[in-house]
């Protein structure tokens, strides 16, 4: 298959692919960022994806994406992606990314039972790394910074249309921080990225698996897109 046989949709700057993402990441151009927020095998209803993983497994299959969507990143592109605490030492062990620290993601008015573990948590960890000598061209994080914004299960401002949805303004606040035209995320979910990509006007190339989410991507696109100084915090 080509790369156009996995296109679902495109608008100037926006490319969305349907399939699998160790398919298409291939056949993609370079891009300068990579965020994303990727399955944490807690075993969530998402359709296509099995996420219900032994860890081995798991470990095996994600880091076989990364390691796909960083071989299309620019020496010098920046990496912001949310991941569980359960993944953070994998993620800190991968040879082809350059860790630089963990930023944390508040989620206020939130109690989380995950179901692998009997602890609560209003909060997850952000990576921010990058491949080769990367910088943050658009201001320096402290020691420990800290991105407080709703979840869907709170005050979530543009509605929750996916399991597992993060707010626009998170993704947002990252792309505020980095340079760069081209933004890669490789599970693209309902789109969070793309329209967060859409109102810096920077190009961006998302991929999902399950095609109810890209339907979803899809209408959200559609729809008018706010420039970031103008949505206030949820």
């Amino acid at each position: 298959m080509t790369l156009r046989d996995f296109l679902f949709y495109e608008e100037p700057g926006i490319q969305l692919y349907c399939g699998d993402c160790r398919e298409v990441l291939p056949e993609i151009e370079p891009v300068d960022l990579l965020v994303t927020d990727p399955p944490y095998n807690y075993g969530k209803q998402y359709g296509i994806h099995d996420d219900s993983m032994g860890p081995e497994e798991f470990e095996k299959w994600i880091t076989e994406c990364f390691r796909l969507a960083v071989e299309r990143l620019k020496d010098g592109g920046m990496v912001y992606f949310t991941c569980s605490t359960q993944m953070m030492r994998m993620c800190e062990s991968w040879d082809f990314l350059r860790f630089r620290q963990w930023l944390i993601w508040h989620r206020p008015n939130l109690v989380n039972v995950h179901a692998q573990s009997d602890w609560k948590q209003t909060w997850e960890p952000i990576y921010y790394g990058g491949k080769g000598k990367f910088r943050a061209t658009k201001g320096v994080f402290p020691d420990s910074a800290v991105f407080t914004f709703a979840t869907p299960q709170t005050n979530f401002l543009e509605g929750r249309d996916h399991v597992c949805q993060r707010p626009l303004k998170l993704i947002q606040s990252w792309l505020a921080r980095a340079e760069g035209e081209i933004v890669l995320d490789p599970f693209v979910g309902s789109g969070t990225t793309l329209l967060a990509a859409k109102t810096f006007g920077r190009r961006a190339i998302g991929i999902e698996i399950e095609p109810k989410y890209c339907e979803i991507a899809v209408k959200r696109l559609r729809q008018e897109v706010l420039p970031f100084a103008s949505i206030e915090d949820p």
